[in-house]
């Protein structure tokens, strides 16, 4: 008799791999694709949508946005600066990670007005533990952000569209990977 093929959420079967690596630690999450292409994306154009059409008064709002993200004096070593808030889509890695790490939470609190303060709230524990795996001092920083990751996902669906993704499950994990292996910014996006 073969052996009963299983279905679980799409997953059919024990993958062949598993014999060679053992997947959830044998491997690295791209911080990349995971955190600035993926998710950080998903959120802004949330954001977009809660502005979303052409009446004069949405217009308005995004060109405050825009003129604030503008009126930033940027250091001269960077290349890529973030503008266009619209335009989000052809934002490259580089003005995610930017944004990410250090736009997005003052944006917020600064047009906090235009956003509700339970996003603002939600947000900032992703963007607070993404900023402390790319950058800290002492490793049990990244011990004690743990709680901020386990918040966020718990509560996504009561502000974004649920979806329960890899993709949204392996960021649960990547306080793991930064403790194996080191910080996120150990690898550039420019």
């Amino acid at each position: 008799m073969g052996r009963k093929k299983i279905n679980v959420r799409g997953i059919k079967d024990v993958s062949p791999l598993n014999q060679l690596i053992f997947m959830p630690s044998q491997t690295l999450y791209d911080y990349f694709h995971l955190c600035l292409e993926g998710h950080t994306r998903a959120l802004i154009k949330a954001w977009n949508d809660i502005h979303g059409g052409t009446s004069l008064e949405t217009l308005q709002v995004i060109n405050k946005f825009d003129e604030f993200l503008s009126s930033i004096n940027y250091p001269h070593s960077l290349h890529r600066k973030v503008k266009d808030f619209r335009r989000f889509n052809n934002w490259k890695a580089s003005q995610l990670r930017l944004f990410l790490l250090y736009l997005a939470l003052p944006f917020l609190l600064f047009f906090s007005c235009y956003f509700p303060p339970l996003l603002v709230y939600h947000f900032s524990l992703f963007s607070i533990y993404i900023r402390t795996l790319c950058k800290f001092d002492d490793r049990q920083h990244v011990y004690d952000v743990r709680p901020f990751i386990e918040n966020h996902l718990r509560r996504f669906s009561e502000f974004y569209e649920s979806k329960e993704l890899l993709s949204t499950h392996c960021q649960y994990h990547l306080w793991e990977q930064v403790v194996r292996y080191g910080s996120l910014s150990a690898t550039r996006y420019d």
